[in-house]
């Protein structure tokens, strides 16, 4: 009797303890590890996972445009963030200044930042084509995608340049 309780004991505790791996595994971030930031006086209608997923459709969207294929870079993003669009600048100086108080998301990570594409804050858009402007069109390995939080569209791509210098 003694030993099927202990038996029973440690199936018990073989189970637990694998129901504790498993809901551990699923509360991962989707996509990988990557740090999040959302300002604390805001509510983004999108969650980081969405700004993840609309990255990452980006990011494999691209490998076909690639000249060489073989250049292919996988995706692995880094950092996300929720600011307000006049808050955005300062997370990376290719991102144009803004005026708007909107939820934007900001992601910043690895892979084909191709900016093939005119989105709405794009450079080629306005009438700069200053040559610190123009650097920012740039493909790169490394760059920061601009998502809309209302409509989860892509305001704008660029290489990743760091945030502005403060004097």
């Amino acid at each position: 009797m003694i030993r099927r309780f202990r038996a029973a004991i440690r199936q018990l505790v073989a189970v637990s303890i694998v129901a504790v791996v498993v809901s551990a595994c699923s509360t991962a971030p989707p996509n990988g590890s990557f740090d999040v930031s959302v300002a604390a006086s805001l509510q983004p209608r999108l969650s980081p996972a969405d700004a993840v997923d609309i990255t990452r459709a980006y990011l494999d969207a691209q490998r076909p445009q690639l000249a060489a294929p073989d250049l292919h870079v996988d995706a692995h993003l880094q950092q996300v963030w929720a600011v307000r669009a006049s808050a955005a600048r300062e997370l990376d100086a290719c991102i144009p200044p803004q005026a708007s108080d909107a939820i934007v998301w900001v992601t910043r990570g690895l892979g084909d930042y191709l900016n093939l594409t005119d989105y709405p804050w794009s450079h080629r858009t306005g009438t700069s084509m200053n040559p610190a402007a123009m650097a920012c069109q740039d493909p790169s390995t490394e760059g920061i995608l601009v998502i809309d939080d209302r409509t989860g569209a892509i305001l704008g791509v660029y290489p990743f340049v760091g945030p502005v210098p403060t004097p």
